[in-house]
């Protein structure tokens, strides 16, 4: 009798990283959840690099951002690049986008979670009335969540678009600017859900790093943000990101951003 109480006991005090209950979203202990966030992948055909670049990177953070704020244990980005190259997958191909594929990655990490985002579309538009002209930004994204230990289904290529209006995101905001935010405003909605039961426990600052970006073998890129750079240093970066799809490092979108159509 002394040894069932004992294993009873032993039982209720282990706290599970994932409790599943049928047909519901999986509910974790964040400390103890490891989160692997994969590179921002955009397909929208932006063809200025600092607008594709910007909310590429925005995006990202948001991702880290909506999960280090919950006390969720995230992979290391140079982790998560090894283990893409390891396995000799490459995100720009389509056929990678699978829940296989980022299984594997994840299995090959060791992690509880993966997330993926495709950024599918992106456009601006000026909304104009008898009396206004009003920017408007607009972004689609495809989101894959999944449990890579247990290959639980949590989101599935499913998609989910945003728009962001000149005086929502700030007086004056250039389209450019609120196209970034519409993809951030998307990322935080496709995950709203899923996060809801989780506390926000720490403050974590937006737009602190660059996302590793797929395609380049000299290794990730990844750092602290600047603040703007000169114009000369802008005409490098945009030459070179060119032949290897890197991006410079850039400060806030709002900052930044100077295209309209």
């Amino acid at each position: 009798m002394r040894m069932l109480v004992s294993v009873l006991l032993s039982v209720l005090f282990v706290i599970p990283a994932v409790c599943v209950v049928a047909d519901e979203i999986p509910v974790y202990t964040p400390a103890a959840t490891k989160v692997a966030v994969m590179p921002v992948v955009s397909i929208t055909g932006e063809k200025w690099d600092k607008v594709r670049n910007s909310q590429i990177d925005c995006s990202y953070n948001e991702l880290e951002s909506q999960f280090r704020e919950r006390g969720f244990e995230l992979v290391s980005p140079d982790e998560v690049m090894s283990a893409i190259r390891a396995l000799s997958i490459d995100l720009k191909d389509e056929e990678e986008w699978k829940r296989d594929t980022f299984y594997k990655i994840g299995e090959k990490l060791g992690t509880d979670l993966i997330v993926f985002v495709l950024i599918t579309d992106s456009t601006q538009r000026v909304k104009t009335t008898f009396f206004t002209a009003q920017n408007e930004g607009h972004a689609k994204i495809k989101i894959w969540l999944l449990d890579a230990k247990n290959h639980i289904n949590i989101k599935s290529s499913k998609q989910y678009d945003a728009k962001r209006v000149q005086g929502s995101f700030g007086r004056g905001a250039k389209g450019s600017a609120l196209q970034v935010d519409a993809a951030r405003r998307a990322i935080e909605t496709a995950l709203a859900d899923f996060l809801k039961p989780y506390k926000i426990v720490k403050e974590v600052k937006r737009a602190e790093r660059r996302s590793p970006r797929v395609g380049d073998e000299s290794g990730v890129e990844y750092g602290v943000i600047s603040g703007e750079s000169s114009d000369e240093d802008d005409s490098a970066s945009d030459a070179d990101n060119k032949n290897s799809g890197m991006a410079k490092p850039s400060g806030k979108p709002s900052e930044n951003l100077e295209k309209d159509e």
